[in-house]
């Protein structure tokens, strides 16, 4: 006889006819569940550091919390501590100066691991965001020249609310605690301070200038492609 069960090992019980030709008395023993081939599911949570912000002045943690083979829930926590980018110069209408600001970004999202062994398999991520930053320093421009000599710089504060989504891929061995994870997407996150300001000057004049928010969506917070390189712990 096979005794079996789809989450269990199955065993043969063999039935023997005593000398009276009556089956002797078999005793079920109990199944043994089957080893979980995928570790990260016998694991519940993850914490990691994303490296490549830290040379964006951010500090990025994120959390994951396993809730089956298939889903997972989470949190990205985001530091900032910005003094601007020293190539930025290269790049056409940007100050020199840029930007200086202290901020912090929350990041809630949801993970569908799209094959069985998520330990090493792709995942698509969805995440909404909320963030507060204050600007020491934040440049605008007179309008219509963009002229670096003539630019302005304001103390700003901004509260934004953002969306995104990302495809990414986990790595990690049974033998070992760490995990590895990049991820490539995009995100919607403005950054929402006054676009436009006007300087009184003698006479009565008002001249006009215009936010230079370049280095905010192409190398800060709200960054349009968004790639992450984590690496942490699993636990």
């Amino acid at each position: 006889m096979i005794v079996s069960h789809k989450d269990y090992y199955s065993y043969f019980a063999d039935i023997h006819a005593n000398k009276n030709n009556n089956p002797d008395v078999i005793l079920m023993k109990p199944l043994k569940p089957k080893v979980q081939k995928d570790s990260s599911f016998n694991e519940k949570n993850s914490v990691r550091l994303v490296i490549n912000s830290l040379f964006a002045g951010a500090v990025e943690i994120d959390y994951e919390r396993f809730l089956n083979q298939k889903h997972s829930v989470g949190l990205m926590s985001s530091f900032y501590l910005y003094k601007g980018i020293p190539y930025v110069e290269m790049i056409p209408f940007s100050s020199n100066e840029m930007a200086t600001f202290t901020g912090i970004k929350f990041s809630p999202y949801y993970r569908y691991y799209i094959w069985k062994n998520k330990s090493n398999g792709g995942f698509v991520e969805g995440k909404i965001s909320y963030g507060y930053f204050d600007f020491g320093d934040i440049n605008y421009f007179e309008v219509p020249s963009h002229d670096e000599e003539d630019a302005k710089f304001f103390s700003e504060t901004s509260n934004s609310l953002g969306v995104g989504g990302s495809f990414g891929w986990m790595i990690h061995s049974t033998h070992s605690p760490v995990v590895i994870n990049f991820s490539i997407g995009v995100q919607y996150f403005p950054l929402n301070v006054l676009k436009n300001k006007y300087i009184e000057e003698s006479g009565g004049y008002f001249r006009p200038y215009e936010l230079d928010d370049l280095f905010w969506y192409m190398f800060g917070p709200g960054s349009y492609l968004e790639v992450k390189f984590m690496i942490g712990g699993i636990f």
